[in-house]
């Protein structure tokens, strides 16, 4: 999500409840094991190190009762495939996170492929019933071993599974919760909150709330209950909203935001990225969308590659819409400019199709890049994108549902922001990231901090990597706010003294780590060892699991050729893995 400046934010904080797994790091063997008190795991653990053939690091939970993640040499290459060897490796050391041994209590979520092995998500589930938010993730190498595994599941549930409350009667309860809430978001329009549809109503088992409030750590897990995930969408604005609620209470357990789809070449008009940086002017205005001759040296003509045509048929009008972008102005607020008849796209800013344009020809663009690095399962899809959707707001956001696989919508109040490529490729990165590890980074505090401030990142990276010429590139936002950085990937903020608890503040920190190993080891394999290592965090990360993932990253792609540079990155910026 986009964050303006002070006042104009969409969203309040919101008050959350509980965290899933609080974890320390405890190396070695005789740490880990004096650590864990539980000794029916200490016998597991050090059976996994004698069979392991090489070294075994775990990480335990605050309490010492259960392992948050191992990495190391856990299992070596077989001949069988990932999913077997995660199985076998999963079956044969249940114990070891508090699970079945014939693997009935874990159903494959999903698999991604990247240029650092596979990742394999496993979903809780307890009597049929999905687990939310818990599990197990295993990461295999390219060559077939298991390197690093995060534990999410939930022991021991003994709930009543018979729901005192129906799914429509949940769904009465998230709207009214969402009514009750809709008065304390920041940015919500006066008057009745906007319509809302039941999208999912859900029937499992809630461990607990969320992994941290705002502001700072939460109290340990709640106690197993089961609950309805309601998902709520709205419109106008449009959006969707995630709700637990107990199905034998009634009570919202935890709520979230979950805003952090035949071919030729067409022609279309863009800036590249915006005008205020290409033609180094930040005294440009919006001027009421009107175009004007002080634009006209801004405008360069591009191919769209990869246009569809209507109807399937080889000779129907041409729409926006290609192998990796949909443009559909029909999310958020109903406007239809993305179909012409000979697929020539050459609008001005004060058309609207020139957003449309901006949008497809930026989006399209970063994800041909990202393939370029060797990733092909990085939001390799058709996102929906809504160059209007907000109407009159000065805002843009990504909408994570469904999960991993969401869309995009930009507003109209001030500057059009699809008229600025930094504010397509901030909130691509949000999409990059939930397409990678669903739903991950969909919380607030130092988990929001990551996606926005990775989101910063990757719009300075394609400055750089597109328009190596210009200056201050760390400069993110220039155009949407006529001239004014809406923030910088350069500062110098340290952890934790810097901390705001704001995720859009916050997540200068983050981006400027991002840029400082961007400098230290090349943007090619810095953006390699980034986007890899956001497959590699378990769900919900702190600073310290991003900053892990980082060097796990680095040793999965380039046997830890650059963790002398990372970790005095990380120790510039005060953070450790």
């Amino acid at each position: 999500m986009l964050r303006l400046p002070p006042a104009s934010s969409r969203r309040a904080p919101i008050v959350i409840l509980v965290v899933l797994v609080a974890s320390v790091g405890v190396r070695g063997s005789a740490a880990a094991a004096a650590a864990t008190a539980d000794p029916a795991l200490r016998a597991a653990l050090e059976r996994l190190r004698a069979e392991a053939p090489g070294k075994v690091e775990a990480v335990v939970t605050v309490d010492g009762r259960g392992i948050a993640t191992l990495r190391g040499v856990l299992a070596p290459p077989g001949p069988e495939g990932p999913r077997l060897a995660a199985d076998r490796l999963l079956a044969r050391h249940a114990a070891l996170y508090g699970g079945r041994a014939d693997l009935t209590d874990l159903r494959l979520e999903n698999s991604h492929a990247s240029p650092g092995g596979r990742h394999l998500r496993y979903r809780q589930t307890w009597r049929g019933l999905p687990v939310f938010d818990a599990g197990v993730d295993v990461h295999v190498s390219p060559a077939g071993g298991i390197f690093l595994m995060h534990n999410r599941f939930v022991p021991l549930i003994a709930v009543d599974s018979t729901p005192a409350i129906t799914a429509a009667g949940a769904g009465e309860r998230a709207r009214a919760r969402f009514a009750r809430s809709w008065s304390t978001l920041a940015g919500a329009p006066a008057g009745a909150p906007p319509a809302t549809t039941v999208a999912v109503a859900a029937l499992g088992i809630a461990a607990g709330g969320a992994p941290e409030s705002a502001a700072r750590p939460a109290p340990p897990t709640d106690a197993p209950r089961l609950a309805w995930r309601v998902v709520l969408r709205s419109a106008e604005p449009a959006g969707a909203r995630e709700y637990l609620i107990d199905a034998r209470t009634g009570t919202v357990v935890r709520e979230r935001d979950l805003e952090v789809d035949s071919h030729l070449t067409g022609l279309g008009r863009v800036f590249d990225p915006n005008p205020v940086a290409y033609l180094g002017d930040p005294t440009l205005s919006d001027n009421d969308d009107a175009d004007g001759p002080e634009f006209a040296p801004a405008y360069l003509d591009v191919e769209l590659p990869a246009l569809r045509r209507l109807y399937w048929d080889r000779y129907g009008p041409v729409t926006l819409s290609g192998p990796y972008v949909r443009i559909t102005d029909l999310i958020e607020s109903p406007f239809l400019a993305n179909v012409m008849t000979d697929g020539r796209f050459l609008f001005t800013r004060d058309q609207d199709g020139f957003e449309a344009v901006m949008a497809y020809f930026h989006i399209d663009r970063t994800q041909r890049y990202i393939q370029s690095l060797g990733f092909t399962a990085v939001n390799n899809r058709p996102i929906r994108v809504d160059p209007h959707g907000l109407r009159g707001a000065q805002n843009a956001h990504y909408v994570g549902f469904p999960s991993g696989s969401g869309w995009i919508a930009f507003g109209t109040g001030g500057v059009d922001l699809a008229e600025d490529a930094d504010v397509a490729w901030h909130e691509y990165g949000h999409a990059m990231q939930d397409n990678q590890n669903p739903a991950a980074y969909a919380f607030l505090g130092e988990i929001g901090a990551q996606g926005e401030g990775f989101g910063d990142y990757w719009a300075y990276v394609n400055t750089v990597v597109t328009s190596p010429a210009l200056p201050d590139p760390e400069c993110i936002g220039e155009w949407a706010f006529e001239g004014v950085c809406l923030r910088r990937v350069d500062g110098r903020k340290h952890y934790p003294e810097d901390l705001e608890y704001e995720v859009h503040a916050d997540g200068e920190i983050w981006s400027a780590l991002l840029r400082d190993i961007a400098l230290a080891t090349g943007i090619g394999a810095a953006n390699r060892i980034i986007l890899e290592s956001h497959f590699l965090v378990p769900l919900f990360p702190r600073f310290s699991d991003g900053a892990a993932a980082l060097r796990d990253a680095d040793q999965a792609l380039y046997a830890g050729a650059h963790l002398g540079a990372i970790d005095a990155a990380l120790a510039a910026r005060g953070i450790a893995p």
